[in-house]
């Protein structure tokens, strides 16, 4: 699987295994404060997928390096597959990235039975030149699925007791996600398959930590695999920032591989 992006360098995947990697790239504007001073940073956003293809992910750890020669030293990041959707994810930032540069990286493990692997990479970096602005991804690697969602903003029922208020309520987003099989493919590539639709929220502090992902909702597709529309709810979200979501569909045809579909857009609520 891999994660290809409208308007962006295209993924690079390891599709085979022991390891499946995928990466996307787009540009975003950090915000800096030092010294009393507010700068705005070009910045690069990747996003790493890797897959434990053909291995049980188990209790087993991958790890990620990447570099910008030149300009980013090797940097060592940590994950842990999921056992149910057998991915993880990373994403970090590379601010004012060179114009011709090149971001370098590996995805690394070693399996119970012995098996160690090493996906290697070299990607030209976005020019990012400006105050770009993040844009929606809506396809993948070989467009096995794609996902599009919108935000509904609310306030939950307010708590009374005995004429008293005691809770205003909260505020939420509520996070539609539609997902489908993507062109060329035709509905019965992801029939019966089942799909995990997850987020993370990145701010817009480059020193901020790196963000967690957050389960959203389980679902599946049917017989025919016609598109299947889920949602969740994010209590009390953040003004701003960008709202990812990473859907993983894990396929139920024996070839047991699973293929992720990462979007993303500014928080409306």
């Amino acid at each position: 699987m891999g994660l290809a992006l409208a308007g962006a360098v295209p993924a690079h995947a390891g599709l085979d295994g022991p390891l499946a990697t995928s990466t996307d790239q787009h540009c975003v504007t950090d915000v800096v404060h030092a010294g009393g001073f507010t700068l705005l940073e070009p910045t690069d956003r990747v996003t790493v997928n890797v897959e434990a293809a053909g291995h049980d992910p188990a209790d087993h750890w991958v790890w990620l390096e990447y570099s910008v020669p030149g300009s980013v030293d090797p940097t060592d990041v940590v994950g842990h597959f999921d056992p149910a959707r057998h991915n993880v994810f990373f994403t970090f930032d590379i601010p004012y990235p060179v114009t011709g540069g090149h971001l370098v990286y590996t995805s690394n493990v070693i399996y119970a039975d012995g098996t160690s692997f090493t996906d290697h990479f070299d990607n030209p970096l976005l020019g990012c030149a400006g105050t770009p602005t993040p844009a929606p991804d809506l396809s993948v690697s070989t467009n096995f699925q794609a996902t599009s969602f919108a935000q509904t903003c609310g306030v939950t029922a307010p708590t009374v007791i005995k004429g008293m208020l005691i809770h205003p309520g909260v505020p939420y987003d509520r996070v539609t996600v539609n997902v489908a099989a993507g062109a060329p493919y035709d509905w019965s590539s992801v029939a019966g398959n089942t799909f995990w639709t997850g987020y993370w929220i990145r701010d817009s502090d480059p020193n901020s930590p790196a963000p967690t992902y957050i389960p959203g909702t389980t679902g599946a597709f049917g017989p025919i695999g016609a598109p299947v529309t889920v949602s969740f709810t994010i209590l009390d979200p953040p003004h701003t920032g960008e709202l990812n979501i990473l859907t993983s569909t894990r396929t139920a045809d024996g070839w047991n591989r699973t293929f992720p579909s990462h979007s993303w857009a500014d928080m409306a609520c």
